[in-house]
Protein backbone atom coordinates (compact mmCIF):
# COMPACT_ATOMS: atom_id res chain seq x y z
CA UNK A 1 0.00 0.00 0.00
CA UNK A 2 1.37 3.42 -0.91
CA UNK A 3 1.33 6.48 1.32
CA UNK A 4 -1.87 7.88 -0.13
CA UNK A 5 -3.75 4.62 -0.52
CA UNK A 6 -2.46 3.88 -4.03
CA UNK A 7 -2.57 0.55 -5.74
CA UNK A 8 0.66 -1.01 -6.96
CA UNK A 9 1.17 -3.43 -9.80
CA UNK A 10 4.19 -5.65 -10.25
CA UNK A 11 6.74 -6.27 -12.99
CA UNK A 12 7.60 -2.63 -13.67
CA UNK A 13 4.12 -1.23 -14.20
CA UNK A 14 2.51 1.74 -12.39
CA UNK A 15 3.18 3.65 -10.32
CA UNK A 16 6.15 5.14 -12.13
CA UNK A 17 8.63 7.77 -11.06
CA UNK A 18 7.24 11.22 -12.00
CA UNK A 19 10.59 12.14 -13.54
CA UNK A 20 10.34 9.23 -15.99
CA UNK A 21 6.78 10.24 -16.92
CA UNK A 22 7.99 13.84 -17.41
CA UNK A 23 10.86 12.69 -19.62
CA UNK A 24 8.44 10.66 -21.74
CA UNK A 25 6.20 13.71 -22.20
CA UNK A 26 9.14 16.01 -22.97
CA UNK A 27 10.48 13.63 -25.61
CA UNK A 28 7.04 13.09 -27.14
CA UNK A 29 6.47 16.81 -27.60
CA UNK A 30 10.04 17.40 -28.82
CA UNK A 31 9.73 14.54 -31.34
CA UNK A 32 6.48 16.10 -32.58
CA UNK A 33 8.24 19.44 -33.10
CA UNK A 34 6.27 21.11 -30.32
CA UNK A 35 8.61 21.27 -27.29
CA UNK A 36 6.98 21.75 -23.89
CA UNK A 37 7.83 24.36 -21.24
CA UNK A 38 8.25 23.47 -17.58
CA UNK A 39 4.93 25.17 -16.79
CA UNK A 40 3.03 23.13 -19.36
CA UNK A 41 4.90 19.99 -18.30
CA UNK A 42 3.74 20.45 -14.70
CA UNK A 43 0.10 20.73 -15.75
CA UNK A 44 0.45 17.76 -18.11
CA UNK A 45 1.78 15.67 -15.23
CA UNK A 46 -1.17 16.69 -13.08
CA UNK A 47 -3.81 16.00 -15.70
CA UNK A 48 -2.14 12.76 -16.82
CA UNK A 49 -2.17 11.59 -13.19
CA UNK A 50 -5.88 12.48 -12.87
CA UNK A 51 -6.87 10.82 -16.15
CA UNK A 52 -4.77 7.72 -15.49
CA UNK A 53 -6.41 7.26 -12.11
CA UNK A 54 -9.88 8.02 -13.47
CA UNK A 55 -9.58 5.46 -16.29
CA UNK A 56 -7.51 2.77 -14.57
CA UNK A 57 -7.97 3.26 -10.84
CA UNK A 58 -4.19 3.38 -10.45
CA UNK A 59 -1.62 6.01 -9.56
CA UNK A 60 0.52 6.94 -12.58
CA UNK A 61 3.24 8.01 -10.16
CA UNK A 62 3.40 8.39 -6.41
CA UNK A 63 5.56 11.52 -6.20
CA UNK A 64 3.87 14.40 -4.41
CA UNK A 65 1.82 16.93 -6.34
CA UNK A 66 1.92 20.31 -4.63
CA UNK A 67 0.06 23.60 -4.80
CA UNK A 68 2.38 26.39 -5.95
CA UNK A 69 1.95 29.89 -7.31
CA UNK A 70 1.13 28.90 -10.88
CA UNK A 71 -0.84 25.74 -10.12
CA UNK A 72 -0.07 22.13 -9.23
CA UNK A 73 3.55 21.01 -9.60
CA UNK A 74 5.64 17.92 -8.93
CA UNK A 75 8.53 19.49 -6.97
CA UNK A 76 11.41 17.25 -8.08
CA UNK A 77 10.40 17.57 -11.74
CA UNK A 78 9.96 21.33 -11.38
CA UNK A 79 13.44 21.63 -9.86
CA UNK A 80 15.01 19.53 -12.60
CA UNK A 81 13.65 21.74 -15.40
CA UNK A 82 13.37 25.17 -13.76
CA UNK A 83 16.53 26.35 -15.52
CA UNK A 84 14.45 26.51 -18.71
CA UNK A 85 12.12 29.09 -17.12
CA UNK A 86 9.47 29.74 -19.79
CA UNK A 87 11.58 28.39 -22.63
CA UNK A 88 10.89 25.05 -24.35
CA UNK A 89 12.67 22.04 -22.86
CA UNK A 90 14.75 20.70 -25.72
CA UNK A 91 16.85 18.06 -23.98
CA UNK A 92 16.35 15.51 -21.23
CA UNK A 93 17.64 12.14 -20.20
CA UNK A 94 15.75 9.15 -21.58
CA UNK A 95 12.83 7.96 -19.46
CA UNK A 96 13.07 4.69 -17.58
CA UNK A 97 11.13 1.66 -18.76
CA UNK A 98 7.46 2.40 -19.26
CA UNK A 99 5.23 -0.50 -20.26
CA UNK A 100 3.62 -0.31 -23.74
CA UNK A 101 0.09 0.28 -22.44
CA UNK A 102 1.17 3.23 -20.29
CA UNK A 103 3.35 4.58 -23.11
CA UNK A 104 0.31 4.49 -25.41
CA UNK A 105 -1.78 6.23 -22.75
CA UNK A 106 0.85 8.98 -22.34
CA UNK A 107 1.31 9.44 -26.10
CA UNK A 108 -2.45 9.68 -26.66
CA UNK A 109 -2.80 12.01 -23.70
CA UNK A 110 -0.03 14.29 -25.01
CA UNK A 111 -1.61 14.34 -28.47
CA UNK A 112 -5.02 15.22 -27.04
CA UNK A 113 -3.54 18.16 -25.08
CA UNK A 114 -1.04 19.46 -27.63
CA UNK A 115 -3.30 22.39 -28.57
CA UNK A 116 -3.42 23.74 -25.03
CA UNK A 117 -0.99 26.50 -24.14
CA UNK A 118 0.91 26.60 -20.86
CA UNK A 119 -1.43 29.32 -19.62
CA UNK A 120 -4.62 27.44 -20.65
CA UNK A 121 -3.75 24.43 -18.50
CA UNK A 122 -2.94 26.34 -15.29
CA UNK A 123 -6.16 28.31 -15.64
CA UNK A 124 -8.07 25.02 -15.66
CA UNK A 125 -6.36 23.73 -12.52
CA UNK A 126 -6.83 27.03 -10.66
CA UNK A 127 -10.63 27.22 -10.96
CA UNK A 128 -12.88 27.42 -7.90
CA UNK A 129 -13.68 24.04 -6.41
CA UNK A 130 -10.48 22.37 -7.63
CA UNK A 131 -7.80 20.99 -5.25
CA UNK A 132 -5.20 23.69 -5.99
CA UNK A 133 -7.59 26.53 -5.20
CA UNK A 134 -8.47 25.10 -1.79
CA UNK A 135 -4.84 24.59 -0.69
CA UNK A 136 -2.65 27.29 -2.22
CA UNK A 137 -1.66 30.16 0.08
CA UNK A 138 0.27 33.17 -1.21
CA UNK A 139 3.94 32.88 -0.34
CA UNK A 140 3.94 29.14 0.35
CA UNK A 141 6.11 27.18 -2.05
CA UNK A 142 5.09 23.54 -1.97
CA UNK A 143 1.90 22.57 -0.13
CA UNK A 144 1.21 18.92 -0.88
CA UNK A 145 -2.19 18.17 -2.38
CA UNK A 146 -3.32 14.83 -0.93
CA UNK A 147 -4.13 12.29 -3.64
CA UNK A 148 -7.48 11.52 -1.98
CA UNK A 149 -8.44 15.16 -2.45
CA UNK A 150 -7.42 15.15 -6.10
CA UNK A 151 -9.38 11.95 -6.68
CA UNK A 152 -12.49 13.07 -4.84
CA UNK A 153 -12.69 16.54 -6.40
CA UNK A 154 -11.41 15.85 -9.92
CA UNK A 155 -13.51 12.73 -10.39
CA UNK A 156 -16.64 14.47 -9.10
CA UNK A 157 -16.03 17.50 -11.31
CA UNK A 158 -15.25 15.44 -14.41
CA UNK A 159 -18.51 13.50 -13.88
CA UNK A 160 -20.50 16.75 -13.93
CA UNK A 161 -18.64 18.34 -16.85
Amino acid sequence: MYRNGGIALVNGTPPYNATDVARFIIRKYADDGNPVTNMKLQKMLYYAWVEFHRTRGLYLFEDAICACRFGPVVPQVYREYRIYAGMPILHCDPPGDIDPDTAMFLADFADAHSGFTASDLPNLTRRDGYPWKSLYREGEKFTEIPFWKIIRIEHRLSATA
